[in-house]
């Protein structure tokens, strides 16, 4: 039976709207195997249960079915296509010395504290303007630079509940996983040196580096390939659009 295209690109419209999404199928094995529940084993067994029983019935000729069906594949032959491109994708160690080179700082690791004042409504409740959290901002960093220790400042004053406990130590992470606009200062930054008042989201913070490990080949390689595939397969995918096939691809 013939699948009407505008039916399955409906369909398929639909899929996407609900954010149905079919690219978990060909995700690497995690390293740490999660075992399955008691519940996911016993609503596994109803699931192939149920679709061999639709099979039984005659069901996948039904045409709402054969629609559905035609759809998931499409879906799946897309994002199968998808990482094929992907994996045409080579970066060389020389590669990833180059992008390094081409982006001081982004792959490097950070280890930072922060002290952060609300923009908005604070944790006392009160309304603040920006022009107030910035002031209050300022204050915190005059004490600081005054010779008041920063983890000393952040317990007290900081409007980061989960860090302030900790004298505002935040997780290790890397250039490429921060704000842009924090990694801006950052990496300019001395270490044990602390920023003037940066504005994020929700207001204002002063973050001082602890320290940071600047990037290598290995350390660096995973960020470098993920930035070299969003850089680059938009083009792969729009070539395959028009000619098929594309040739294996190197970054540069």
């Amino acid at each position: 039976m013939a699948i009407n295209p505008g039916e399955e690109a409906a369909l398929i419209g639909k899929m996407l709207r609900t954010r149905i999404d079919f690219s978990w199928i060909f995700e690497p094995v995690l390293l740490k195997r999660i075992e399955p529940s008691a519940d996911d084993r016993a609503k596994t067994g109803e699931i192939i249960g149920m679709a061999r029983f639709a099979r039984v019935k005659g069901l996948p000729l039904r045409p709402d079915v054969q629609t559905a069906l035609t759809a998931s594949e499409t879906i799946i032959l897309a994002e199968a296509a998808r990482r094929n491109l992907i994996d045409s994708i080579v970066v060389s160690d020389a590669d990833v010395i180059a992008r390094i080179a081409e982006h001081p700082g982004r792959y490097d690791e950070y280890r930072l504290s922060h002290i952060f004042i609300t923009v908005g409504s604070s944790p006392k409740g009160k309304a603040r303007t920006d022009q107030e959290a910035l002031a209050l901002a300022n204050q915190v960093h005059a004490r600081i630079k005054a010779g008041t220790a920063f983890a000393e400042v952040a317990e007290k004053l900081s409007e980061d509940a989960d860090t302030a406990v900790h004298g505002g130590i935040l997780p290790t992470m890397k250039g490429v996983t921060m704000n842009p606009l924090f990694l801006d200062h950052v990496g300019r930054l001395p270490e044990l040196a602390v920023t003037p008042p940066v504005r994020g989201p929700d207001g204002y913070h002063l973050i001082r580096l602890e320290s940071r490990t600047v990037a290598n080949t290995r350390s660096a390689r995973f960020w470098v390939e993920q930035d070299v595939i969003h850089d680059r397969l938009p083009t792969l995918i729009a070539n395959a659009l028009e000619s098929g096939i594309p040739s294996r691809v190197r970054t540069h």
